[in-house]
């Protein structure tokens, strides 16, 4: 919001909350194109609280299906976010479990039933500082060097974890895939859209489109081998399993925070 106002306008000056500083999972280290400010440093980044409309924009299923409301809100509350659509997806939902921390508090109500005998519907209360607190980050001494490979044939391929817009993209695919026949053309095309979706460069080459071209003539074993590196993205982020009892039979459960876009912001409040 224009901070003018608050200078023009006495009834908003009571309203004006500064917001909070959070850091990245990723710490930045990925960002090289003007995704985000220069003033930002180790991907610690300034979030403000959400307004309503804010809230109706990540309610809007349209607009998130296709991440025009991520755009819109980062915009308006991460200022210092210039590229939403290009920052990893692990950053953007980090950033929208903050973004409804500073908005709402730090109470998540889950509402969750157990596959126990005569088991019944139950809400839960999740504190969100629980998984601020045990944020995986990159290390940025080895990250260069635990996202490369090298193939048997000398070719160096820098892979990243996906981008929001990659991981948009998909969701996009596997709602169309579901309502139409997949052909071995399809499939394929959707194989190689989802490996090019974590390639940064091969041999410092960056250009998609020849990348692409390179894909279609490798050798089957050496792309899977590619896209079977996704498995080393796991280890940065947010873990969003929530441990308890469950509330009929006593048993430990783990309940599964649903934090992705399309999704996170219909959880009750």
């Amino acid at each position: 919001m224009n901070t003018e106002q608050y200078r023009t306008n006495p009834l908003l000056d009571k309203l004006y909350m500064p917001g909070e500083t959070f850091k990245m999972p990723s710490q930045g280290l990925f960002y090289t194109n003007e995704e985000i400010s220069d003033d930002v440093v180790d991907g610690e980044v300034h979030i403000k609280p959400m307004t309503a409309y804010d809230e109706i924009l990540l309610r809007t299923p349209d607009l998130l299906f296709s991440g025009k409301a991520i755009e819109e809100v980062f915009k308006r509350c991460i200022p210092q976010v210039y590229k939403p659509m290009e920052l990893l997806s692990k950053d953007v939902d980090f950033l929208l479990i903050c973004l409804r921390k500073i908005t709402y508090g730090d109470l998540i109500e889950i509402a969750y039933k157990h596959d126990c005998k005569d088991a019944k519907n139950h809400t839960y209360q999740i504190d969100i500082n629980s998984f601020l607190k045990n944020t995986k980050y990159i290390d940025p001494t080895s990250f260069k060097d635990k996202f490369k490979i090298t193939l048997p044939n000398g070719q160096v391929v820098m892979i990243q974890p996906p981008k929001f817009k990659d991981s948009i993209s998909i969701f996009q695919r596997l709602s169309i895939n579901k309502s139409e026949d997949m052909t071995p053309e399809k499939t394929y095309n959707s194989l190689i859209d989802n490996v090019l979706s974590i390639i940064k460069s091969v041999d410092n080459v960056e250009d998609e489109g020849l990348i692409r071209e390179w894909l279609a003539e490798l050798r089957a074993n050496w792309l899977n081998n590619i896209a079977n590196e996704v498995v080393t993205f796991g280890e940065f982020g947010i873990d969003f399993d929530f441990h308890a009892k469950c509330k009929d039979c006593n048993a430990d459960i783990k309940i599964s925070v649903p934090v992705n876009p399309i999704s996170f912001f219909s959880v009750p409040l």
